[in-house]
């Protein structure tokens, strides 16, 4: 018995020297404090478009979004196995009882029996590995939370990014029609001009041709517009006979709130794809940790209180007590714990590398976003420049047409290039909506100087 004490002094004396800590590498990242002390934050950017419609949209997706809730169910699957890791930490006890009879054939005399034990059983954590173990499942449920946050994230910007495109694309379609009514307006008109002798049979072949392709264009739209309204049940999970009801924006007259694009790149604090990987870095350091802990013993120290009688009235009569310790020498199975440790490495490694490899990416996004953004704005300068000018010069062919003084061809042509601007405008709009909203959900939301 004198040894046991020494047993657990040494014991002791070591698990002082198990366990440290680690710290994440300085990536030059700003902190969300560190963003939120220098910046004006707007985590709901969305709002900023001043849009009813679209804010109740977005409300809609995220409560009834499948994708979000099964990120939810995630959440609290690993909030479970957390605490089920941390329910290791303290002692657990069992209960038992029986009763019995047995009755001997040959006197006919029967026995009674009644047996109930309490038991109580707990692993002194003398290294650290079963708090390495709930730590590592702490960090792992604090990496799925940001998992949701990214999901919802990336859920708020395909809304708002099909509720643009769709008002992009329905407007292209209206514009799209009033030039079809047109074609077919002047195909009479050449029609009756070819059949009074006013002109050859070329103009009517060309007017068709154009009004044919402007058709093409129309049904195109048709299918788009279409298809981007499935795309916006689906996020709202709406099937097809239920209600969806909502007035489009005019997309030339929507105030796109400014993005501030002097906010540095590294201003990623409030990304949550990156707090996770960086959540994940620290859960698989701690698993290290627990792993290296099976090359030390565990101790289990453990006790049952127990009654036995022949009768119930005699139940509490005589109970008895026993204790147990426990001692456990892993280090014996040297092979499979040698392996253990080797497979932690590993994958603490593989942890670190997927941290910086999310970094990275992470500012390789945000700078490409900006860049983006910034050339949108310039590319719908240029078109709102090119429209104006294609407006002059379909005035000027109209005009040589009447006088004749062009052929009908030359009309035809300044009419395309001045349709075809005019939907690239719209299409240049939504570029700069589209850009603006992927730099905010890379930056975790909107990011501007005070």
């Amino acid at each position: 018995m004198k040894s046991l004490p020494m047993l657990c002094a040494a014991l002791l004396f070591f698990s002082g020297c198990a366990g440290r800590d680690y710290q994440i590498p300085d990536e030059g990242l700003l902190s969300a404090a560190q963003i939120e002390e220098s910046y004006e934050v707007d985590r709901e950017w969305w709002k900023a478009y001043h849009d009813s419609e679209l804010n109740r949209l977005v409300d809609m997706a995220l409560e009834r979004n499948v994708d979000l809730a099964r990120s939810a169910i995630s959440v609290n699957r690993a909030l479970y196995q957390a605490r089920q890791l941390g329910a290791e930490l303290v002692p657990s006890f069992s209960a038992s009882g029986d009763a019995g009879s047995r009755l001997n054939t040959d006197s006919g005399e029967s026995t009674r029996s009644f047996n109930a034990s309490f038991g109580l059983a707990y692993e002194l954590d003398l290294w650290g590995r079963l708090r390495d173990f709930a730590s590592a499942g702490a960090w792992e449920y604090r990496a799925t939370e940001k998992d949701r946050e990214s999901a919802r994230l990336a859920l708020i910007n395909s809304v708002v990014n099909t509720w643009y495109s769709m008002a992009d694309t329905s407007r292209s379609l209206e514009l799209s029609r009033e030039s079809l009514n047109y074609y077919e307006r002047l195909l009479a008109i050449v029609e009756e001009q070819y059949r009074s002798g006013k002109t050859d049979g070329l103009d009517p072949a060309q007017t068709e041709q154009s009004l044919l392709a402007q058709k093409a264009t129309v049904l195109t739209l048709e299918k788009q517009l279409e298809e981007e309204r499935r795309t916006l049940r689906d996020l709202l999970n709406l099937r097809p006979e239920e209600e969806l009801s909502f007035t489009l924006p005019d997309l030339l007259a929507v105030v796109v709130p400014e993005a501030d694009l002097s906010v540095p790149v590294s201003a990623l604090g409030l990304r949550p794809d990156v707090a996770a990987a960086e959540y994940r870095l620290l859960s698989a350091f701690r698993n290290q940790e627990a792993a290296k802990g099976d090359l030390f013993p565990s101790l289990s120290i453990g006790g049952t209180l127990g009654a036995s009688a022949a009768s119930f009235g005699d139940f509490f009569s005589a109970p008895f007590v026993s204790g147990l310790v426990k001692l456990t020498l892993p280090f014996l199975d040297w092979n499979r714990v040698k392996w253990n440790v080797r497979i932690a490495e590993a994958d603490f490694e593989d942890a670190k590398l997927s941290f910086q490899q999310s970094v990275t990416q992470a500012l390789n996004e945000v700078a490409l976003y900006c860049h983006t953004l910034a050339n949108a704005k310039q590319q719908l300068e240029n078109m709102k420049k090119k429209y104006e000018a294609d407006l002059r010069v379909e005035a000027y062919r109209k005009a040589r047409y009447e006088q004749g003084a062009d052929e009908l061809k030359d009309y035809l042509e300044a009419m395309k290039a001045c349709n075809d601007s005019r939907l690239s405008v719209l299409d240049k709009a939504y570029a700069v909506i589209s850009s603006s909203n992927a730099v905010w959900q890379a930056m975790g939301g909107r990011i501007f100087r005070r």
